[in-house]
């Protein structure tokens, strides 16, 4: 059993430095052109901007003899919106001293699309229409790389089929079609609306008022996002419009915009300067620093005790790490604010804390010149339930946060977006560390501590603190 002990010591602690290795560094390569992650690593952190930086919007009328523009209306109007397509990554607030409204997108903005055209959509009137044909006056392509057609062409698609005061409301679903997963938008329509499509998709109708098996186009202001043709006859009053392009993401998307009220009034985004804070550069190093002085004065007072801490520390640390950035997964889990880095700090300590507890009391029996084989069982028994009852009383702290902070409306209504997002992903931080914590504070420094002790040149007083052998 020492044996097997001894083996699957040096093997944990192989795969800890590889796994740390792995999630900090990362792994891809190139085929040809085009880079493939494998394994995502540091660089691949959806950042926040307060640490990776943004893009500051500036939002005023787009005419000076406008209508009075509403600040709150449309504060009020780009958070619900956004709280519905459930994004938290931005900032917003209305300036005090102009009265216009501040909008601050990260540059890692964790959504398909880029801060630029997050914002077009986010800031747009909403004017939600389904018209004949498919005709455009402009072609581009939106930073999710998919085509974008902007602007009516002809009097055909200047008419209007179906607009917004016909539409109820809208969600995202999914159909089979020839094996694959389709994503579609679902349109539903009130009673005038619902009558008017079953008349234009009627295939026995006189065909100058019939659309039926006809090319009908869905746009939000002045962008169309899709188009289908019509032939079905559409009696229960739901329209599906889907797009090989659509994906859940973008459905729950335009979904939210459908079910939020329109702006009453076109808003200009005025662009400035890139917006800076503080780097993560900075961060990674002021941690470097701290993790060298850690890890001299565990060592110098612990010994062996102390390596295990750090060994500790760096599952906990590469665990996190890799559940932030998603390691395997296509996109990151979460974006990582200045809160988010305080919970990761925070859960980092309580390893030590909790593997200090028990290395000190180990150091203490050890002060004698005889080693006793019990030490290390004994040093972590004594602790094992101070260090059990603080993990679950900080699992229980951070599975309340996140309940009241994870979901959008009340908490958002109450306390602002800045403050929900922050304290969110502070508690899902701190919520997964906690769980983490149940492994690395306890049951991993017990298990190394006990077996690497079988090694010979490790069993001595002096390699955990206490006093060397005469």
């Amino acid at each position: 059993m020492k044996m097997l002990g001894k083996i699957l010591s040096v093997v944990i602690v192989l795969l800890i430095l590889i796994f740390g290795i792995l999630s900090v560094s990362g792994y891809s390569y190139y085929f040809g052109d085009n880079k493939v992650t494998v394994v995502k690593g540091i660089n691949d952190l959806k950042l926040s901007d307060d640490l990776g930086g943004g893009i500051k919007f500036t939002l005023v009328p787009v005419t000076a003899d406008e209508i009075y523009f509403d600040a709150p209306m449309v504060v009020d109007i780009i958070e619900e919106r956004a709280a519905k397509a459930g994004i938290k990554d931005y900032h917003l607030y209305k300036q005090d001293s102009t009265g216009n409204v501040e909008f601050i997108v990260p540059n890692d903005v964790n959504t398909e699309y880029s801060p630029v055209e997050l914002a077009s959509f986010l800031t747009c009137i909403g004017d939600v229409t389904i018209r004949p044909g498919n005709s455009f006056s402009q072609y581009a392509v939106d930073s999710t790389g998919n085509s974008l057609f902007t602007g009516y062409y002809d009097t055909l698609s200047d008419s209007v089929l179906l607009d917004r005061n016909y539409i109820t409301g809208a969600k995202h679903i999914t159909r089979k079609v020839d094996g694959q997963t389709l994503h579609c938008l679902d349109l539903t329509l009130n009673y005038e609306g619902a009558a008017y499509l079953a008349q234009i998709t009627d295939p026995t109708a006189n065909s100058d008022s019939s659309f039926y098996n006809s090319v009908v186009s869905f746009w939000i202001d002045d962008r169309m996002l899709s188009y289908t043709t019509l032939t079905e006859h559409l009696t229960d009053g739901v329209l599906t419009i889907s797009d090989e392009n659509f994906t859940a993401e973008k459905c729950e998307f335009y979904a939210a915009i459908i079910n939020t009220d329109a702006m009453l009034l076109q808003v200009s985004r005025i662009e400035s300067v890139e917006y800076h804070s503080v780097s993560l550069k900075m961060v990674t190093l002021i941690a470097g620093i701290v993790l060298i002085l850690l890890a001299f004065v565990l060592i110098y007072r612990y010994r062996l005790c102390g390596v295990v801490t750090l060994l500790s520390v760096a599952f906990q640390f590469a665990a996190l790490l890799a559940i932030c950035t998603g390691f395997f997964a296509n996109t990151g889990l979460i974006v990582i604010d200045i809160p988010a880095v305080c919970a990761f700090v925070f859960t980092l300590f309580f390893t030590v804390f909790s593997c200090v507890l028990c290395a000190e009391k180990i150091r203490n029996r050890c002060s004698k010149h005889t080693f006793e084989s019990n030490i290390i069982s004994s040093g972590f028994k004594e602790n094992r339930t101070l260090i059990l009852d603080l993990n679950v009383m900080l699992t229980l702290i951070a599975f309340v946060g996140f309940l009241m902070f994870g979901t959008s409306g009340f908490a958002i209504s109450l306390f602002g977006n800045a403050t929900v997002g922050g304290v969110y992903r502070f508690s899902i931080i701190l919520l997964i560390g906690s769980g983490l914590n149940f492994i690395s504070a306890y049951m991993l420094p017990k298990f190394l501590a006990q077996n690497l002790k079988n090694f010979k040149f490790f069993a001595k007083s002096s390699m955990f603190g206490g006093k060397k052998n005469d």
